[in-house]
Parts: C-alpha cells; sequence; structure tokens
C-alpha cells in the first residue's frame, strides 16, 4: 500500500506541470492546465498558480486548444445572422460610401490607357495560339478618396516563380484543351493611408469576388499551427484586435528540439499615417528541407475556357474589352475607419478587369520559360515598350 501512495506521489507532480495552451479569438492565449470540456463552456486552472481558483470560459471565445501531449481541439466560431456579421465589433449607426476625388480618376486613367505593342509582331488573318493580356481599372472605382487611395502592385517574378502552378494549372485536363490565362507575376492591392492619423481596416468586410464569380472575404477566424518535431506547444499572446499575420514560439515542448509556430490572422489591421497595408501577401513557411506550407494566397489571375469558348483574336492584333464584357474580372470592397473599434466606417469599392488581349506570336519563350527576372522583364518592356508601374499584363496560351 505504501509503494502504491509513494508511486503517485511521483507521478502527481509530473501530472501538474502539464501546461496546455488556449487561443482566444482575439488572439490572446492562456496558459493553463484544463480541468473540464463541457457543452458550454471550459473549466481550467492557470499555470503559474496550479493551487489557485478554478476559472471558466465559454467555448464561443475560444478557438483552440494545444495540449501539453501534441492533441488539438479546434472550436468552430459561434454562427451569427448576416446583419450582425457587419456589425459585431462597433455596431456601426452608419456606413458610408466614400467619394472618389480628383486622384481617382488619374489614377484609373494611367490603367486604362492603349499600350504600345512592338512592332516585330505581324499583323495576320491567323488565330493566335498565345499572346498576352492586360489589366484596367472600372471607371466607377474608387482609388483615391480624401482618407485612402488604392493601387494594384505587380510583384518581382523571383518572388513567385513556380507558386501560381497551383489550383487550375495542375488539374486534370481529361485530354481536354483550354485557352489559359494567367499573370506572368502576382500582384497585391495596397491601401495607401493619406492622412495624419491612423486608419484601421475590417479584414472581416474587406472582399474580393474573383475572376470565378467567389466572394472571398480577407479574414477567418481559423489558425494554422505547424510543428517541428514530435511536441506541439503553443502561440505567444497576442492581445486586442489589431494586427497581422503572427507567430509564437513553442511552450510547454517536452523536447527541446521541438517548437512549433502559430499563425493567427488579425481581423482589424492597422495603416499608420503615410504608410501603406497589402490586403494580401503572398507567404510561405518552411517546414524542413523541401517541404513547406502554403500560409496565404496574394492576388493572382488564373483562368481558363474550354478552347472552343475562350476569347479569340489573331496575330498581331488585340480585342479591346469594356467591364461589362470582359472575360474575367475581380472586384475588391474595403471597409475601413479611424478608430480601431470601426465606429463610423466607409467603403471604397474597386474593380481589376482584362481590358486588352493581344495575340502575339512567338512571345511566350521568354516570358514562361525563365526563372531570371531580368530576362523575363527584359521580354515584356520588349513587347510592351511602356510597360511601368501602372501596368498589370499576363499571357495566355492554348493548351
Amino acid at each position: 500500500m505504501k509503494s502504491k501512495v509513494f508511486l503517485i506521489a511521483l507521478i502527481l507532480p509530473i501530472a501538474l506541470h502539464a501546461q496546455d495552451i488556449i487561443v482566444m479569438r482575439d488572439g490572446s492565449t492562456i496558459i493553463s492546465k484544463v480541468l473540464e470540456i463541457n457543452k458550454t463552456d471550459i473549466k481550467y486552472k492557470k499555470f503559474n498558480n496550479l493551487n489557485g481558483p478554478t476559472y471558466t470560459v465559454e467555448k464561443a471565445e475560444i478557438m483552440a486548444i494545444n495540449y501539453e501531449n501534441g492533441d488539438k481541439d479546434t472550436f468552430e466560431a459561434p454562427k451569427v445572422s448576416e446583419e450582425l456579421k457587419v456589425t459585431d465589433i462597433s455596431s456601426p449607426n452608419k456606413i458610408s460610401t466614400s467619394q472618389p476625388d480628383e486622384r481617382s480618376a488619374e489614377l484609373i486613367q494611367l490603367y486604362n490607357r492603349e499600350h504600345m505593342i512592338s512592332p516585330r509582331f505581324k499583323k495576320s488573318d491567323k488565330t493566335a495560339k498565345h499572346g498576352c493580356f492586360i489589366m484596367g481599372v472600372s471607371e466607377n472605382s474608387t482609388l483615391s478618396n480624401q482618407d485612402i487611395e488604392i493601387h494594384f502592385v505587380q510583384k518581382p517574378h523571383e518572388e513567385f516563380y513556380g507558386g501560381h502552378r497551383d489550383g487550375a494549372t495542375n488539374q486534370a485536363t481529361n485530354g481536354m484543351i483550354f485557352r489559359r490565362f494567367y499573370l506572368t507575376d502576382y500582384y497585391e492591392v495596397q491601401v495607401y493611408n493619406k492622412s495624419d492619423h491612423t486608419i484601421y481596416i475590417d479584414m472581416a468586410n474587406t472582399f474580393r469576388v474573383t475572376a470565378d464569380g467567389n466572394s472571398e472575404p480577407y479574414y477567418d477566424a481559423t489558425q494554422t499551427t505547424i510543428s517541428k518535431g514530435h511536441s506541439v506547444g503553443g502561440s505567444l499572446g497576442v492581445g486586442g484586435l489589431v494586427g497581422g499575420v503572427l507567430g509564437g514560439v513553442g511552450i510547454g515542448s517536452s523536447s527541446s528540439s521541438s517548437v512549433s509556430e502559430t499563425y493567427i490572422k488579425q481581423r482589424v489591421k492597422a495603416i499608420p499615417p503615410k504608410g501603406s497595408l497589402p490586403l494580401a501577401t503572398f507567404l510561405d513557411k518552411v517546414i524542413s528541407g523541401r517541404r513547406w506550407k502554403r500560409m496565404s494566397e496574394s492576388e493572382k489571375c488564373l483562368y481558363e475556357f474550354p478552347k472552343d469558348e475562350g476569347p479569340v483574336v489573331t496575330n498581331g492584333n488585340f480585342i479591346t474589352y469594356a467591364p461589362e464584357t470582359a472575360p474575367f474580372k475581380s472586384t475588391f470592397t474595403i471597409r475601413y475607419a479611424h478608430d480601431e473599434n470601426l465606429t463610423s466606417p466607409s467603403t471604397a469599392t474597386a474593380q481589376l478587369y482584362m481590358k486588352q488581349l493581344y495575340g502575339l506570336k512567338d512571345h511566350m519563350e521568354v516570358w514562361s520559360g525563365s526563372k531570371d527576372k531580368s530576362e523575363v522583364m527584359k521580354a515584356i518592356k520588349e513587347d510592351i515598350p511602356d510597360y511601368d508601374d501602372y501596368t498589370i499584363v499576363g499571357h495566355w496560351w492554348v493548351r
């Protein structure tokens, strides 16, 4: 009997030192020992005071629990009505639509000018099998108002090489031939703060409507944990609403070589005075060797039509589209306010669409066959001599 009591006494301190990480929906964490998980709440003790009081927290406030042994429980966000989805942080009295200023018309004109194409492309009546396309901005877009300015920024090819080779690009074609369109580089929608005070972007009510018609908010309540080793810890505490994609070092690992990083998207992001913020940016996280995890996507244009249904253009010629007739387009609605609680939000909407489609024989070899950014940019500027910061360009081909 004494030996059993002695064994329990040895085990008890080990059990008491097992720590669990409770990740709250506001981004904060609680280092704890979870005692009970009930239908609507959980009970726990603070890890630094295991002999202290027992605390209770509603499950609706919890995103996940990372247990000491590496297991993990995740909890769905509570369902709310459509009305509450808009007003759940701030309960604003009014949502205003921002009015464009003179700078907005100037920017639209820069994106929408008709581009020159190299005279080396000879015209013919033969249907082109590949070429390039240039994106424009709808005339009713608000690219600038008294608070913010919106830019579409094409990012360097070398940062994203191979990143577009997912989704539709790798899907089985089942013998079908497609007209496939994708941007030579990826791009970002960048929001510039023109004012002298901080502006807050409500990522849950900031949307993109993609080329295939799907509406996607820039925020979701999920978290991603990457484990490097055999034990999972938790994330460092992050309080408040404002923040970006955050990482923390594993806590409570049973091995010094084991670590985990937890990434949490925050709902509200701050732009400092005269600063800027991309709504989404491309991010891969290397786990080990050539293993990696896609953490976030930037904007991209990847679209395809069956061969006989896609837009057709002849060699050396081009087609100009209006937003209403463009083969594809993407729309962005940005919700922002002047305070963290989003009490008086405003919205600005901009639309990017295929404006010009060119049939350019023999132009793709360097565009798609080189990993060197300088070679790709040289080839683009040879094809489009007036290419600049206000040119969003991609290429297409029949596959």
